[in-house]
């Protein structure tokens, strides 16, 4: 009897996933030694509440790639005619992920295991089962049938590679049916591409509270505080009765963790988020976020943004009687073209207030009008808006100032700047003083600065905000602009940067002198309240600054 109460119970284990999962695998440990595979907190959660299609923005290293791959394979393994596909953003974490998470697992079950559910092929990217299930891991799914999918780091892959990221997009994305297994799993690396854009659609669903269908996604944060292992001791460092002494905005940003999240961090928690703040700097937010807004705010790759700062919910439109109002254009070609229309106040702070932004939809992909009809565009915007005849100047890049080759007739056609100056004389463009790159990028981090004084004080706002409900593209694509990977100090041309050259050149174009190295790191933020300018009627806060042919303020700051 007892011997039929062990099969018994070896047939109910099993025959249980959560038993499998926590009992047959052995996975390699962050120190390089083979261990029991068994949950953790993360992997506990995500194994109770997954969707059937899950969306996950977490921390780092907590455990959710190697939960997905390994459910997957015992999936694969215990199913018949079951196909599964993990897609990484780069060859070589292809390849990692499927010695790691997939061969050596397997390869370390009990050998009588092996020997009932062998496989059929074994290559350096696929494991094919006697029972006629695959599990397979490459950085794309083309053509390939799969009733799990799992994307890793779609994130990155959105940011730095946005072809894949279209191709992951309209090939494996589109193929996901209705009660089938999907995963989405990254690590912030700004708003940029689909990976952003899907998360807020969840996480929309997710405030409203509504019922999710089989083709929605479900949402998952996973902050670096709830991870035990993420804390160390702060010897060396003063303790008093109010914990941890800390720099100004240090101790600025747990209290209001504490005071707008509820969120209040040990000592030791502290101390290791400065120790790692000390190598990450802004990163941090996208590497270690404490808030699901947070890991979209910290600065781009490129860029040290903070929406607590460089963005604001709205502001006067049209803008005060009296305030300049200049506009920025990037044609784009095949790709989206940019608008931006801006004004200044008397301080000499940018404002981009309204924009237009010519894609179709999907990431980096424009829609087709000619330069005269987006001139046709740009003139009822600015009728409708009541801003007709205030827009003094009109800054382009070079591009449309070149004669452009008639594919038809092999003939120069007219430029760019022609055709708008053809539909009405008050669209004339500019040309951008555009030449010198690294001199454009040098001009939007001095917009971007933010002052603090040593102990963390907040000396002065940026001297460039955003109305942020009424310019979603620039917010989508600039803040998290990654860099060129051949220069750390410019932006990757491969990367959806419309938006940011067409900044990029209004800054040139309304210069800043630089009194300060730009600084690389900007601590966490401090809370401030925005205070708008008023304009009265009877005061002139601006006066229009001088001709540059007449030797006047532009010509004097121009690089």
């Amino acid at each position: 009897m007892a011997k039929v109460s062990q099969n018994r119970q070896a047939i109910d284990n099993f025959s249980n996933q959560y038993w499998r999962l926590n009992n047959l695998y052995k996975i390699k440990s962050k120190q390089g030694e083979m261990i029991p595979y068994r949950f953790n907190w993360v992997q506990e959660r995500l194994y109770k509440e997954m969707h059937y299609l899950s969306i996950i923005l977490k921390a780092r290293q907590l455990g959710c790639t190697t939960f997905i791959d390994l459910l997957f394979l015992d999936t694969c393994l215990f199913n018949s005619n079951k196909n599964a596909g993990i897609i990484a953003h780069h060859q070589d974490d292809a390849k990692k992920i499927f010695e790691e998470k997939i061969l050596i697992p397997y390869q370390h079950l009990p050998q009588s295991l092996q020997d009932a559910i062998t496989t059929d092929t074994k290559s350096k990217s696929e494991l094919q089962f006697a029972n006629h299930s695959y599990i397979r891991v490459g950085t794309s799914m083309r053509s390939a049938t799969l009733q799990y999918l799992h994307i890793s780091e779609y994130g990155i892959t959105c940011a730095r590679f946005p072809d894949k990221a279209q191709e992951i997009r309209t090939g494996a994305l589109n193929t996901v049916q209705a009660g089938q297994i999907a995963f989405i799993e990254s690590t912030s690396k700004g708003r940029i591409g689909h990976f952003p854009e899907l998360w807020d659609q969840a996480y929309d669903i997710h405030k409203r509270m509504a019922k999710l269908s089989q083709l929605d996604w479900k949402i998952f944060f996973f902050p670096w505080y709830e991870e035990p292992e993420y804390q160390i001791d702060n010897a060396g460092y003063q303790i008093d009765n109010a914990g941890v002494v800390f720099g100004a905005r240090d101790i600025e940003y747990f209290e209001q963790l504490a005071a707008r999240h509820n969120i209040h961090l040990s000592d030791r928690q502290k101390f290791w988020y400065v120790k790692k703040w000390e190598t990450l700097g802004p990163a941090i937010k996208q590497e270690y976020p404490s808030t699901p807004e947070e890991a979209w705010e910290g600065g781009g790759i490129l860029l040290n943004w903070n929406s607590r700062y460089h963005e604001i919910e709205d502001g006067p439109w049209p803008p005060p009687a009296n305030a300049p109002m200049f506009m920025g254009f990037d044609y784009g070609f095949s790709h989206p073209f940019s608008v931006g229309w801006y004004w200044t106040d008397h301080d000499g702070r940018i404002y981009r207030a309204r924009e237009w932004y010519g894609y179709n939809g999907n990431p980096n992909e424009g829609i087709r009008l000619t330069p005269s009809e987006i001139a046709e565009g740009i003139k009822k915007r600015e009728q409708q808006w009541g801003i007709w005849g205030r827009v003094s100047r009109r800054i382009a890049g070079s591009d449309c100032f070149s004669r452009r080759l008639n594919p038809k007739t092999g003939e120069l056609g007219p430029t760019i700047a022609y055709d708008f100056s053809m539909v009405d004389s008050m669209l004339g463009l500019e040309q951008a003083n555009d030449k010198n790159r690294a001199a454009c990028v040098a001009q939007v981090h001095e917009r971007l600065r933010i002052k603090f004084s040593e102990t963390g004080e907040l000396l002065d706002l940026p001297m460039f905000q955003v109305y942020k409900n009424a310019c979603p593209q620039f917010l989508r694509t600039v803040p998290g602009i990654p860099c060129d990977p051949h220069d750390s100090e410019d932006a990757w041309t491969d990367a959806e940067d419309h938006a940011f050259d067409e900044f990029k050149m209004v800054s040139m174009s309304w210069p800043m002198k630089q009194f300060d190295p730009i600084p690389r790191k900007v601590g966490p933020a401090l809370i401030v309240q925005h205070v708008e300018t008023v304009y009265r009627e009877d005061e002139l806060p601006w006066t229009a600054p001088p001709d540059p042919e007449e030797g006047g303020f532009f010509q004097e700051e121009r690089w």
